[in-house]
């Protein structure tokens, strides 16, 4: 059986650069049960979010399956 596991990324706006482009910084949380859905992820952003001084720019759900 292969070994699935989880994390969820929220990236962060960071402001603009002199060069004015947009900068991002991204927080990653591991141990997310290998069962959660897409939706419970978005649902754990989204509380996460409003605990940050910086808003979410996006939230990604990594899956990570280890084959042999």
């Amino acid at each position: 059986m292969a070994s699935v596991k989880k994390a969820l990324r929220l990236t962060h706006d960071a402001g603009v650069g002199e060069d004015g482009k947009q900068k991002t910084r991204s927080k990653t949380y591991y141990g997310v049960r290998a069962e959660a859905t897409n939706e419970n992820m978005q649902q754990v952003a989204e509380a996460l979010n409003t605990l940050s001084e910086k808003e979410v720019i996006y939230v990604e759900a990594i899956t990570t399956e280890r084959l042999a």
